[in-house]
């Protein structure tokens, strides 16, 4: 598979890249720019998703307290999808895996598992349960 080193492709407002809303703009930007130092921690989001968007990059970055805060506060919006939720706790179980924290791990794990099952995803969840 090719990939195009081209910041063409991600031009324009009508940008069908299927990234993620809070992702393009920085992608667009690092393309048009090079690389800046950035710190995650002054961003915020208004919504659990944008929370995930934030975790996951501050976990490849290496920003794991951040990324454990972010996902936290991913959580504790109100009304958030399920499948944002899910999202959030396989983030959290592989942040305290990389910190050697088993105890948090398998209770982001359990937590994973328990809203699988709340919404009718027994068979993904039974194959988690036995990872």
């Amino acid at each position: 598979m090719e990939f195009s080193t081209s910041s063409a492709e991600f031009e324009g407002s009508d940008s069908h890249s299927g990234l993620p809303s809070i992702l393009e703009p920085k992608l667009r930007s690092l393309l048009s720019n090079g690389p800046a130092t950035q710190s995650f921690q002054q961003e915020t989001a208004h919504t659990a998703r944008g929370w995930l968007d934030l975790a996951h990059e501050s976990a490849y970055a290496d920003d794991l307290d951040w990324a454990l805060e972010c996902a936290k506060h991913g959580l504790a919006s109100a009304g958030t999808n399920p499948d944002v939720k899910l999202g959030l706790y396989r983030l959290l179980a592989s942040v305290h895996h990389k910190l050697d924290d088993e105890t948090a791990m398998q209770h982001a794990i359990t937590k994973r598992t328990e809203l699988l099952r709340s919404v009718g995803q027994t068979h993904q969840a039974d194959m988690e349960d036995q990872l």
